[in-house]
């Protein structure tokens, strides 16, 4: 390699660091250098809590058989509303219902209660609902569900918190 390129080589980091340094503002003369950023700072506890729809995926094959069977050919989901999955307006909302269930009838389990409003829907009747209507709504689709498909949808329902 010829001298003049070899020269060139070694004094062109310098001319850049020149340059860079009077773009910037900098004495040409002053010595660059490079100071570290300070690292980030976490914003947890300075963020408001974000109000997300509950995670709508059930964590088993069964609750998901069932949220399956709430959203289609179990009806469910035109009457009932769940944040995210639906918007069911006529019957009472189940987003936290797994919760709920388990405290509403003395004795119960939340399993209890929910597989008893499904099979027996005016067995117990929520404030602001209307006895009867499910069984009316219901009498068409009832038949059709099996055994399993009530277990799959109380286990889904029991999923939601």
């Amino acid at each position: 390699m010829p001298d003049w390129r070899r020269w060139m080589l070694l004094i062109t980091p310098g001319i850049a660091a020149i340059i860079l340094a009077i773009a910037c503002g900098a004495d040409a003369g002053a010595r660059l250098s490079i100071a570290p950023t300070p690292a980030p700072t976490s914003p947890i506890g300075r963020i408001p809590p974000l109000n997300l729809p509950p995670i709508t995926e059930p964590p088993t094959a069964t609750a998901k058989a069932g949220q399956s069977l709430f959203e289609s050919r179990g009806g469910c989901s035109a009457c009932h509303a769940i944040d995210g999955v639906a918007l069911g307006v006529l019957g009472p909302e189940l987003n936290s219902i797994a919760t709920t269930a388990a405290g509403r009838i003395p004795g119960y389990t939340a399993e209890q209660y929910i597989r008893e409003a499904i099979l027996e829907p005016d067995a117990h009747i929520v404030d602001g609902y209307t006895a009867g209507l499910m069984t009316v709504v219901m009498v068409p689709i009832m038949p059709n569900l099996s055994d399993a498909d009530i277990d799959n949808l109380v286990d889904y329902l029991l999923t939601l918190r």
